[in-house]
């Protein structure tokens, strides 16, 4: 049995290859790639879709690739052929069982989520502990005049202490909103297949949970094709930039020679 698709593009030229080939891009969802095929084959083994010796040969060749650096090859067209034509070499005929019950539709979903929900997270404990910087600091300076500008004009009188709560305050409403995002890209389409599921029996929820999702995002149509938690996530990401210019702007001022009320260390 073998479902290898990796002549797919052999008989393109080489140049049509590599445009049409996602083997830049794909290289950041390798290891999630290959996480997902283990967790899929563990679901297979679980409702006895593929025999016990196919599957151990497939687990064994993945276990053996998920710390390689894997190189997709532009006629290999994308990161889902490369692990399917590794696994082949290691595993042989066994490896036709690999894409039994999935597509490259869930797969790239599933993993585009994993990756999203991985940067989201140290972004969440990066801003986390600049809060608890700015905390600390304010604290120090809880009571130390400053002036406080509109247009750069002097207005009222401040604290730095209450300068750098603001920034900690802004910082906050950016934490939800990437809290928000990791909680919608959480979210696993595995077992949707193409778009509509597969008749061979999966634990989607099994599935979802090896793999560290909360859900199963459980309409398949929906599962497979949507990109919502992507452009949450830039939208989290660009107001946080937002928070973090104003912070630096504010330090760059106070650094300045005409307002000269901080000295920045060289390094």
């Amino acid at each position: 049995m073998s479902l290898l698709r990796s002549s797919t593009l052999r008989d393109q030229p080489r140049e049509i290859a590599e445009f049409t080939s996602s083997a830049d891009t794909d290289r950041e969802i390798a290891k999630e790639v290959v996480v997902i095929n283990i967790a899929h084959m563990l679901s297979l083994i679980a409702s006895h879709s593929v025999p016990d010796k196919d599957a151990r040969a497939c687990l064994s060749a993945l276990v053996s690739i998920y710390d390689k650096d894997l190189t997709v090859e532009p006629f290999d067209e994308d990161i889902h052929v490369t692990v399917e034509k590794l696994v082949t070499k290691i595993a042989g005929e066994s490896g036709g069982y690999l894409n039994l019950g999935k597509s490259r539709n869930d797969q790239v979903s599933t993993a585009l989520r994993m990756k999203t929900r991985l940067r989201l997270t140290r972004l969440l404990l990066l801003v986390h502990s600049l809060r608890r910087s700015l905390l600390e600091r304010a604290k120090e300076y809880l009571t130390s005049p400053i002036p406080a500008y509109t247009h750069l004009q002097a207005a009222q009188p401040s604290t730095i202490g209450h300068v750098l709560l603001s920034h900690y305050q802004a910082l906050g409403r950016d934490l939800e909103r990437v809290r928000r995002a990791v909680e919608h890209s959480n979210q696993c389409p595995m077992g949707s297949a193409a778009v509509c599921g597969s008749t061979v029996h999966l634990d989607r929820g099994k599935v979802a949970a090896l793999l560290g999702f909360d859900e199963v995002l459980e309409n398949t149509v929906d599962a497979v094709s949507a990109r919502d938690f992507v452009t949450e996530t830039v939208y989290a990401c660009a107001q946080t930039l937002t928070t973090l210019s104003s912070l630096c702007e504010e330090i760059i001022l106070w650094s300045s020679y005409e307002f000269d009320f901080v000295e920045i260390p060289d390094e």
